[in-house]
């Protein structure tokens, strides 16, 4: 009688300890010879690598020529802040006077230049106070498109 009692007792108590273990899903030991594991993947919140930071391009600089009786380009384009070279490629002095009065190179001897720099987005006109019965005009749009055929300087 003992020995079925014993035997009661030990397959009782392995009843028992085996419903204490855990399932194979909830393992958490690397030594856990269980089926698959599996791990709950949180909330599902993703965070991708911060963007590098990158300089804007440098603006390209705009050159205007000013030739003997005119100006090429006619039209320029040019990026906010941007500089812009006046260029006397001519063999007589020229200035770059804003229609308006605004602002005025000066004169620029042949072989020379300057440069200036256009803070605010818009259209400016201007003209050689030396050739105006020559109509020596041109126009500079600053930070408003393009212009014909591409990028024409921004």
């Amino acid at each position: 009688m003992r020995c079925l009692y014993a035997l009661a007792v030990l397959s009782l108590g392995s009843c028992v300890l085996l419903g204490l273990a855990p399932d194979s899903a909830q393992a958490c030991h690397r030594r856990s010879r269980g089926g698959a594991v599996h791990y709950d993947a949180g909330p599902g919140m993703y965070y991708p690598p911060p963007m590098p930071m990158v300089p804007p391009p440098p603006m390209k600089p705009v050159t205007i020529g000013a030739y003997d009786n005119y100006f090429q380009p006619k039209t320029a384009y040019a990026a906010v802040g941007a500089v812009v070279r006046f260029a006397n490629y001519g063999e007589h002095k020229h200035t770059v006077t804003a229609a308006d009065g605004s602002w005025d190179s000066g004169d620029i001897e042949p072989g020379t230049a300057v440069r200036a720099i256009f803070p605010r987005p818009g259209v400016y006109y201007y003209y050689c106070r030396h050739h105006t019965k020559e109509k020596m005009v041109g126009v500079l749009v600053v930070g408003m498109g393009g212009g014909p055929g591409g990028s024409g300087g921004y």
